[in-house]
């Protein structure tokens, strides 16, 4: 008994030397050996993207001269599988440049510089610009490990005010770094700047004069002077107006009637005395809309005998701000029914058809909507219900709003806008909502 006492004492206190040692070592029990390092192997990117450039020397080639921040590494999968160096490894010294605060014109041109620290060549397969203002020149596509390469980008500005930011995309042969995203942005400023650059009147129902203005503000030190305002549609008249000499001026730019039906469009330019912007440009836009105004003007459905019924609407607007009273509806087809809702008392009308299964619509507008109004510039009505053989295609998102003019019964309304009939809608042109 006195012999196994002494064999398990002994057991324990080994133990507990054991445990003792391992607490004043700091290592765990459970702790994996470290690994061996292997001069082969280059050392891993230092896990302090902040550190020091001394700090990140050893893990860092390709480090700028000169010390500063290092190189980013953009991409690089973190995963206990990849040792670093493995295969391409691109790094971009950095992947955002900020070209600060410049005057609208002038082009941003960069070079992006990146450095392969892999062990295998790197390829530039594609590099694509987020838009067409930033175009990509000839970059290197191949680079040796440990070699560098850069990507040139130009972004035109011309166009552009305020805070911009634009992207490139770069596509490698580098195993998790596929595809990286550099950016260009800054803050671009106007040496003549207007507000609003484009002037939408809007719809103009009564044919009345509208006046909009225009803010012009020179941002240079030296003072301008405004000229020659012009417009290639004489329904715009333009005035300069002087707020403050030299750097602040009002462009009033008035619509005069009577207008054009439909969209009644507007290019301005202004001459300035400044190089920098000599000329000054903008758009005005008006829409003018028929009295009566009918949407769809035509009504399309599938050919041939409807394999099930449809519900279609065709909808009427009164744009003179005065009631208006429809009377005598009717279509040509005993089998079609038709009924009206009136949605704004006198103003605007849901005219709702009902086409029975097995009913054909032929094309050639034989079959027609028709009713009256007490309107004098559109006394009679008539909308085309045609079919059409192609296929789906897209229904127009915008529908055509055209004028109908006076007709003799039983004629199609001629639509003054646009000359041609639209293309052919999908089935169910001028559905009514939540009817198949």
């Amino acid at each position: 008994m006195s012999r196994v006492l002494n064999r398990s004492n002994t057991a324990y206190c080994a133990a507990a030397g054991l445990i003792l040692f391992g607490i004043l070592s700091g290592v765990r029990a459970d702790d994996p050996p470290a690994a061996a390092s292997d001069p082969n192997q280059p050392a891993p990117a230092s896990a302090n993207p902040q550190a020091s450039p001394a700090q990140n020397s050893a893990q860092q080639p390709g480090q700028p001269v000169g010390g500063g921040p290092p190189p980013l590494v953009v991409g690089v999968p973190i995963t206990g599988e990849q040792k670093p160096g493995d295969g391409p490894r691109i790094v971009f010294d950095t992947p955002t440049y900020d070209f600060g605060r410049m005057m609208s014109g002038n082009p941003v041109r960069h070079d992006f510089w990146f450095t392969n620290r892999g062990n295998q060549p790197l390829e530039i397969t594609a590099v694509r610009a987020s838009c067409g203002c930033t175009t990509a020149g000839q970059w290197d596509k191949l680079v040796e490990p440990g070699k560098t390469g850069k990507i040139p980008v130009v972004v035109t500005t011309e166009k552009f005010r305020g805070e911009v930011s634009k992207t490139v995309t770069v596509t490698t042969n580098a195993p998790g770094q596929e595809q990286i995203t550099l950016w260009v942005k800054g803050t671009l400023w106007q040496p003549v700047e207007m507000n609003p650059n484009y002037l939408n009147f809007g719809s103009i129902i009564d044919n009345k004069e509208r006046t909009l203005m225009v803010d012009i503000t020179n941002n240079l030190e030296d003072p301008i002077e405004l000229k020659n305002p012009k417009c290639d549609n004489p329904l715009y008249r333009l005035e300069i107006e002087p707020v403050e000499p030299g750097k602040k001026f009002k462009l009033r730019v008035t619509a005069l009637p009577p207008f054009k039906l439909g969209q009644n469009p507007g290019n301005i330019t202004v001459e300035t005395s400044s190089p920098s912007a000599a000329k000054l440009t903008l758009t005005a836009s008006l829409y003018s809309p028929p009295a009566v105004e009918i949407t769809p003007p035509i009504l399309r459905l599938p050919g041939g005998p409807l394999p099930s019924s449809l519900e279609r609407a065709i909808y009427v607007t009164h744009n003179t701000g005065t009631p208006m009273a429809i009377s005598e509806l009717k279509v040509n087809h005993e089998e079609v029914s038709v009924r009206m809702v009136e949605d704004v008392k006198g103003q605007r009308f849901r005219i709702i058809l009902n086409f029975p299964q097995g009913v054909e619509i032929k094309s050639g507008g034989a079959m027609q909507l028709s009713f009256k109004t007490d309107d004098p510039t559109a006394p009679q009505v008539t909308i085309p219900i045609e079919s059409f053989n192609i296929g789906p295609v897209a229904q127009p998102t915008t529908p055509y709003r055209t004028p109908i003019t006076g007709a003799k019964p039983g004629t199609p309304a001629t639509p003054a806008a646009p000359p041609a009939p639209p293309p052919a809608p999908a089935a169910g042109s001028g559905a009514v909502p939540g009817k198949g």
